[in-house]
């Protein structure tokens, strides 16, 4: 049994003073000059913590152990052990040994909380030798509650020195604040919610009096100063119809006291704001309307959004009917070539209806595509994914019927995210194709054509030493002179004889004037006979004289080029007759271009005849000109 001089000591020699000095030292004590007649016939049921032979036999203590046991703040005393290593357990009230019913509270302090002993045990040596009470405000303690479980708990929390005699003591007395603290978080938390809430810029709080003037404010946007709204009403700070139509809301919802909720928009410095407006009548005690309440939530966004939804939703269904009405095929399709969407125009280039197109699987990889084409088709396809480019290829489709048609695809591949999906425009290129065929069939009779031609052209001149020279139409026309006459008609065959003495007019004198007149009479007489008429030019030089018929008949046949320009009397109603070789003898070159379009002939005579030719060319002359008359 612990010795009772600690708990004599307590009260001093004089019993009284002692329990007056510890009454008076904490005031929450003081409570106990007020003890009821029932507590203190309690007071030998809480005797088991004092030493059995002073526990009985001392009113006093008895009366204090009833008073600090009746206490709601729990209250410990303590005397320093080992020098103040730690602190020996004196007394414990109810209270405190309801803090945690896990722990002894018969011994020592460290064995009590050696969770935290380490901190208080030096606060308490602080109090022993200072005299100075300390006070730790919400001091949090983890306890066992009554069913086993843990809980952290608050303490206002005040430690003091007890002096009786020479022997000093440590009074603890801790409120329990865990309501409190717990109170007040709760309240720290629901303001930091409140300013998060009215923080949001999309969120407009206010509250108007009876007259519609600001009370309070809270506005985020750079056009609202709320310090200058105070006291203002809406159409005072800006008099537009927006505002107006705001205050005759809110003094609806005064004259009815109803909530109201509107939409309303208002134009500020960045545009036009929408807003979805709440109005509530704010009453006191009584029932007695105070003014109007008002939160207003910013739609811009949400309206913008719905516009441009209306707009693509628009557009979707304007570029849906294009695509439908257009006469262009098209096609929207999985990876697997199933169709998901065509338009009336693939319908009619494949003969399915699009029932059929829209549910027969791999339709258009499998069913419209021959297998031949199915191969360079997939590497189309993988070129596609690979480079997200556009592909245009060509490829033959198989129509219902079983017919085969040629088209070209212009392949796309959708950028949504999600599955893969392509998008084609198709044309059908049969004809084209055709035609292009037909083109190069032209292409080649036209080369062969040419390469003979040029074969005549190449023995002609050789034949006739260069004196005869079959050229295209633009080899002519750089081999004029300059200065040729304008092109005269020559139509009727009386149109014949003014035209020759056009042409000796501008030919001027000249050797052998006659020879050239001659040669035009033949060559304009055979563009009467034969093409019904040409036209004609003369052009000369220093060295020589130019006449060029042209004429849009059915030219000379290639066929019979050598015996026209070379047989003397060969005449069809497709060559120059028997004119052709006089032209050659009496003119010094003779250039020829037939074709399709007709015939261009060009008649040159130099000026001065080479003298070592000038005899045998004369008799030759001579000659043929015997022959024509």
């Amino acid at each position: 049994m612990e010795s009772e001089t600690p708990l004599r000591g307590l009260y001093g020699d004089t019993r009284r003073g002692g329990f007056l000095r510890l009454l008076c030292f904490h005031a929450p004590l003081l409570g106990i000059m007020r003890i009821s007649a029932p507590a203190r016939s309690c007071m030998s049921d809480h005797t088991s913590q004092l030493p059995h032979d002073s526990a009985g036999s001392d009113p006093v203590w008895g009366l204090l152990r009833v008073a600090l046991d009746s206490q709601p703040v729990a209250i410990a005393i303590y005397r320093p052990v080992d020098g103040g290593r730690d602190f020996e357990y004196v007394y414990t009230n109810d209270a405190y040994r309801a803090l945690d019913r896990a722990r002894s509270f018969t011994r020592y302090y460290s064995d009590a909380w050696p969770d935290r002993a380490d901190y208080v045990i030096p606060r308490f040596r602080r109090v022993m030798k200072s005299g100075q009470s300390a006070l730790e405000h919400a001091f949090p303690h983890v306890v066992t509650d009554v069913s086993g479980g843990q809980q952290t708990r608050y303490f206002d929390y005040e430690v003091s020195r007890l002096s009786a005699g020479t022997d000093s003591y440590v009074l603890t007395v801790a409120t329990d604040m865990t309501r409190e603290v717990t109170a007040r978080e709760e309240l720290r938390e629901s303001e930091e919610r409140l300013k998060a809430a009215v923080s949001v810029p999309e969120l407009v709080l206010a509250e108007t009096n009876l007259e519609l003037r600001y009370v309070w404010i809270h506005d985020s946007h750079p056009d609202a100063d709320s310090k200058r709204m105070l006291g203002m009403r809406d159409d005072e700070l800006d008099p537009s119809p927006e505002m107006c139509a705001l205050v005759d809301l809110k003094r609806r919802v005064l004259e009815t006291g109803a909530s109201i909720r509107e939409e309303w928009s208002v134009m500020r410095s960045d545009g036009r704001h929408y807003y979805d407006v709440f109005l509530h009548p704010s009453r006191k005690e009584g029932d007695q309307i105070t003014g109007v309440i008002s939160v207003a939530i910013d739609i811009t966004a949400g309206k913008l959004a719905e516009e441009e939804l209306r707009i693509a939703l628009h557009q979707a269904q304007f570029l849906a009917r294009i695509i439908e009405k257009s006469s262009q095929p098209f096609a929207y399709l999985s990876p697997d070539g199933s169709l998901i969407m065509v338009n009336q125009a693939f319908e009619q280039l494949t003969g399915y209806s699009r029932g059929e197109l829209l549910t027969i699987d791999k339709m258009a990889s499998e069913v419209l595509t021959p297998v031949e084409w199915r191969e360079p088709e997939a590497q189309v396809l993988q070129r596609l994914r690979e480079t997200g480019r556009p592909q245009r290829y060509e490829k033959q489709y198989i129509r219902r019927d079983g017919s085969r048609i040629d088209v070209e695809l212009l392949l796309h591949m959708t950028d949504q995210e999600g599955p893969i999906r392509y998008y084609g425009f198709i044309t059908d290129v049969t004809e084209r194709k055709r035609a292009r065929a037909h083109e190069e069939e032209l292409r080649l009779l036209q080369e062969r054509e040419l390469a003979i031609r040029q074969a005549y052209s190449d023995v002609i001149d050789a034949v006739t030493g260069g004196h005869i020279l079959i050229l295209e139409r633009d080899e002519i026309e750089d081999a004029m002179i300059a200065g040729a006459s304008e092109d005269y008609a020559l139509c009727e065959p009386h149109e014949l004889a003014p035209a020759r003495a056009r042409v000796a007019e501008i030919i001027g004198d000249m050797e052998r004037r006659d020879e050239m007149l001659l040669v035009f009479s033949e060559a304009a007489t055979n563009m009467l006979k034969h093409a019904g008429g040409g036209t004609y030019r003369v052009a000369r030089d220093s060295e020589c004289v130019q006449v060029i018929l042209s004429d849009h008949g059915p030219g000379i046949d290639l066929r019979q080029l050598p015996s026209a320009t070379l047989v003397t009397g060969f005449s069809t109603t497709q060559t120059l007759g028997m004119g052709f070789t006089l032209m050659l003898e009496l003119a010094d070159r003779l250039l020829l271009c037939s074709d399709a379009q007709g015939t261009v002939l060009l008649l040159e005579k130099k000026l001065q005849a080479d003298t070592d030719a000038s005899g045998v060319r004369q008799g030759r002359e001579e000659t043929f000109i015997r022959e024509v008359h």
